[in-house]
């Protein structure tokens, strides 16, 4: 018996976080059918590794399973005193990259965003692009013109009190020199130290995957 076809409007090839954000949009419209292909490790919301889950990323990262292990890359340079191809490190499962990097929440400065439309990037300027930072976060902390508080992507800051020791101690030596907590470096631009925002909630890693393919 011959196989049924089956007929999509959108094939998407990887599953990493540009795949999973563009499938979870193009999904919006009922009318439309999105087939998302990953050659890694499926994770199904609610159904993640633990070690994809766990707040510390080196857990997952170090785990070969979750990476291709046969890529390689030229480096053959004149000025490169190992010329020759090298291992490299890209994530092979659903969510890519934000499944098992550091969680680091980080937008650029806004004049580097001013620098790219200078450069020609037209359309890349910093008022350009908040709206879309805006977007994809739910920031758990603050509630102003600078954050978003419906996106999928939970963002959170480290309290001080759950920092370790040595992060403790640079703190307070920053603050003896007369820098500031500036509590927020994805909405205050000035010098100073701040918590680290991750894509965390729950004490649990949300990867693209987990954000937007519900």
């Amino acid at each position: 018996m011959a196989e049924p076809e089956l007929s999509v409007d959108h094939v998407i090839v990887g599953g990493g976080a540009a795949g999973c954000v563009l499938a979870a949009r193009l999904s919006e419209r009922p009318d439309r059918s999105v087939v998302l292909i990953e050659a890694g490790p499926d994770t199904p919301p609610g159904r993640e590794p633990p070690a994809i889950l766990d707040s510390y990323p080196i857990v997952a990262y170090f785990d070969r399973k979750y990476q291709w292990g046969d890529l390689r890359v030229s480096l053959d340079r004149a000025s490169d005193p190992k010329p020759g191809t090298r291992r490299y490190e890209q994530a092979r499962i659903l969510g890519g990259g934000t499944s098992i990097n550091g969680m680091f929440a980080y937008r650029g400065l806004p004049w580097d965003f001013e620098d790219w439309v200078a450069a020609g990037a037209t359309g890349w300027g910093w008022l350009e692009v908040l709206p879309y930072f805006r977007r994809l976060e739910r920031d758990l902390d603050f509630d102003d013109e600078m954050h978003g508080r419906a996106g999928p992507m939970p963002i959170r800051r480290l309290p001080r009190h759950t920092w370790p020791a040595f992060s403790a101690a640079c703190a307070d030596a920053a603050e003896a020199l007369g820098f500031q907590n500036i509590q927020d470096h994805n909405g205050v631009f000035s010098d100073g130290f701040f918590p680290m925002c991750i894509n965390n909630e729950g004490d649990e890693r949300v990867s693209a995957a987990r954000g937007y393919l519900t």
